[in-house]
């Protein structure tokens, strides 16, 4: 049985299609149409199931009621994460969310971008890609909602939320120093992403404050996970004397990276000590469990619905509030000291900033 439309009622009723459309659209008193038509109007639609199409509801009221959520790789453990408990926040609110990976392309983000503007979305969350910046500011410049998050865009006027991973990596490495590890390789991804950046600065400071030797290895962005990643890995683990741990950037790289142990006959927790940026289930569940950097997902969450929400309904003009949230190291057995390891007593690594905002 074919959507009964306007026209359909309209034929039913004997009445022109714009009367129809007046009454069903809340503007029978602005277009003085008598209360007994607008009662006969109603009722014959809602006897026989009439649902609105969504594109008059979106030009009438000026919004659809859905926000583009765009992540660089929806299968990640984070950002599916992300995507859930935005999901979450967002039904109660009468909003649904579109997710798109734009797996750090510019080109394609650019392209996503575009085609939800022509859907008319109400507005977007968006963990944006390097080069970016032009296509951002011409969402700001038309009024459209934009909260980003994960990693900044320089010189950008609009909500952010993220975490302080600088002092996060910095204090996972401080971490490794204290439980006696003196050689820690940092594999990161070959990328100029800003968060990334910010943790490879924050490893660099603790080998700094502790005289350890910098051992850096960047893995490609679109190898992070092949077996391309987990041979390079395992060249450089073997090419480098004395890494007794190894801090993972990202949770993609760490597979490669249990990966590349598997091949070199490293086994954690007796010949090297192990952390990753980016919490999960699996790191919980691995043998030996596996130290991470845990982000505050539900955090996290609440606070870009808050923004976005917020300038959806204009309670703020521009709101170009910047959130940034603590982690937390979660220590497990991968990070224990080695048999073989003497641990030596340090300053304790700083802590994390508490949450706190900017701007």
């Amino acid at each position: 049985m074919s959507k009964l439309s306007i026209k359909d009622i309209a034929k039913a009723l004997n009445i022109s299609t714009a009367t129809i459309s007046y009454v069903l659209n809340g503007k029978a008193r602005e277009m003085r149409i008598s209360d007994s038509l607008e009662k006969k109007i109603l009722k014959f639609a809602r006897d026989n199931n009439y649902q609105p199409r969504k594109l008059p509801i979106s030009l009438r009221t000026g919004r659809t009621d859905i926000i583009c959520l765009m992540v660089e790789d929806i299968a990640d453990n984070f950002f599916a994460a992300i995507a859930g408990r935005i999901a979450e926040l967002t039904r109660p609110l009468g909003i649904k969310v579109v997710y798109m990976s734009t797996d750090n392309d510019t080109e394609k983000t650019r392209e996503l971008i575009a085609d939800f503007r022509r859907q008319n979305v109400d507005g977007f969350i968006i963990s944006p890609p390097p080069g970016i910046e032009r296509d951002i500011r011409q969402l700001i410049s038309d009024e459209i909602p934009v909260v980003l998050f994960d990693r900044p865009l320089k010189n950008i006027r609009t909500p952010y939320v993220g975490v302080d991973n600088g002092k996060s990596s910095e204090n996972a490495v401080m971490h490794l120093y204290n439980q006696g590890f003196r050689h820690v390789a940092f594999i990161t991804l070959d990328s100029d992403q800003g968060q990334m950046a910010d943790r490879l600065n924050g490893y660099k400071r603790a080998a700094g404050r502790t005289g350890m030797p910098v051992l850096v290895k960047k893995i490609g962005f679109a190898e992070r996970d092949t077996p391309a990643a987990v041979e390079k890995i395992a060249r450089f683990l073997s090419s480098k004397s004395g890494i007794d741990a190894v801090f993972f950037a990202t949770g993609s790289l760490a597979l490669s990276g249990l990966e590349a142990l598997r091949l070199l006959s490293w086994k954690i927790g007796h010949d090297v000590g192990m952390v990753v940026f980016d919490d999960n289930n699996f790191l919980r569940a691995h043998s030996p469990s596996i130290t991470a950097v845990a982000q505050p997902v539900n955090e996290l969450c609440e606070a870009l619905v808050n923004l976005l929400s917020t300038n959806l309904t204009g309670k703020s003009n521009k709101k170009t509030e910047k959130i940034i949230l603590p982690t937390k190291l979660v220590v497990r057995q991968s990070s224990m000291p080695l048999p073989a390891a003497n641990p030596v007593t340090t300053p304790a690594a700083a802590p994390i900033a508490a949450k706190h905002k900017i701007g």
